[in-house]
């Protein structure tokens, strides 16, 4: 098959989206299918490289994105122009657009003229509303208009949890929905490096290392974590060498609320790692923990459980899919308490956290990127149309 991924936002800038349609090209490509990316044209580092070497094709749309591109629908005339262009000199047998604003509706376009099908990825903002949490888009009408019409207009959306399916419901979403969560690039997962953080941190072998990573930002909640790391700290029996590592963007932030609590010393702020550095940090890990209030889908959680890490989760949206499986334990959101009380049972056995870390691990291959573009594949198989066919809903 001829495949096109359109987003807006892609490589060098490093984000979940971004390496959702990385991973996601790749396998399609190391499939044996013609995969070609489009994207908004975006400056590069200073040495102008990606940070990937891409075995599928990029195509740059101009022009650069800037203030006011999306009401004013510039997209809308470049995007489908430059992807027509392709799909003339060899057809596009499927178009998959991430996410299920802009590049869905310049796929819907294309759709609607040229009959090729399309498949829509949720990523979670793009959904759910969350307008106190910084999840504000659909409160926008001019979004909210764009998602709704879109979801009466692809052919199949792809959910990455349960919550978005909910939504897209409600939303009166006409497509097919079919759940399929984020992945995780789980082969370069699996080379562990021994006392990697530990030593960066100047922790000892025997020090358990709680580990939390991702941005800061309000629908992290790290302030929540913090005060479940204090009560840990606090209870009865708890080993003398507890320790929380926090690595994201901006978490230093973080730093008069560590002061506040009184936690200089376990408590360690970490600025953002590059993605290679990732699986290191995870391995060294002892137990991971988010404390999010909402997610899509947790992709740190994914690589998390392919590192052999027991995860202990809030119960939001996005993680809450999770509830039952091997190696997951659930706390409620916004309760330090009850992720205290899972944290401490992880804590005191250390029997039984290895055994919970090798449980994540094996049910984290059913997230290996493979299998989750096999799910895609067959749903493009499955929408395969006669070549050159036109549609008579309008755009």
């Amino acid at each position: 098959m001829r495949i096109a991924l359109v987003t807006t936002t892609f490589l060098p800038q490093v984000g979940g989206v971004e390496w959702k349609v990385h991973f996601l090209a790749s396998e399609y490509r190391e499939r044996g299918h013609d995969v070609r990316v489009f994207h908004q044209r975006r400056r590069r580092g200073a040495d102008g490289a990606l940070p990937v070497c891409p075995s599928y094709a990029i195509t740059s749309v101009w022009p650069p994105p800037f203030p006011g591109y999306g009401r004013m629908r510039v997209g809308e005339w470049f995007f489908p122009r430059a992807i027509l262009a392709e799909h003339r000199k060899a057809p596009f047998d499927g178009i998959h657009c991430h996410s299920i604003e802009l590049p869905t509706r310049y796929g819907v376009i294309v759709r609607h003229l040229a009959g090729v099908p399309v498949i829509a990825t949720t990523c979670g903002h793009d959904a759910l509303l969350r307008p106190e949490l910084g999840w504000d888009l659909r409160t926008r009408p001019f979004y909210d208009n764009m998602v709704r019409n879109n979801v009466r207009r692809v052919d199949v959306v792809g959910s990455v949890s349960h919550a978005i399916t909910m939504e897209l419901r409600a939303m009166g979403a006409t497509a097919r929905i079919a759940e399929i969560p984020n992945g995780v690039d789980w082969p370069s997962f699996q080379s562990r490096s021994e006392g990697w953080l530990r030593s960066r941190l100047g922790l000892r072998a025997t020090d358990l290392l709680i580990l939390s990573l991702g941005r800061y930002h309000p629908i992290k909640d790290y302030v929540t974590g913090l005060r479940a790391v204090k009560l840990l700290l606090e209870s009865p029996g708890v080993p003398q060498g507890v320790h929380y590592a926090i690595i994201g963007t901006g978490v230093e932030g973080l730093a008069p609320v560590v002061a506040e609590m009184g936690l200089q010393g376990r408590v360690h702020l970490v600025p953002n790692l590059p993605m290679a550095d990732v699986p290191k940090a995870l391995w060294d890990a002892d137990v991971f923990l988010s404390t999010s209030r909402v997610e899509g889908f947790a992709q740190v959680v994914a690589q998390a459980m392919a590192c052999a890490r027991p995860v202990v989760l809030t119960d939001c949206p996005g993680n809450e899919d999770l509830a039952g499986c091997p190696g997951v334990l659930l706390g409620r959101v916004g309760d330090p308490g009850s992720l205290a009380s899972a944290m401490a049972r992880l804590a005191h056995d250390p029997a039984g956290r290895a055994a919970m870390g090798r449980a994540a691990h094996e049910e984290s291959r059913r997230f290996a990127w493979g299998r989750i573009a096999e799910h895609y594949l067959a749903l493009f198989e499955g929408l395969a149309r006669p070549a050159g066919s036109l549609l008579l809903d309008r755009p």
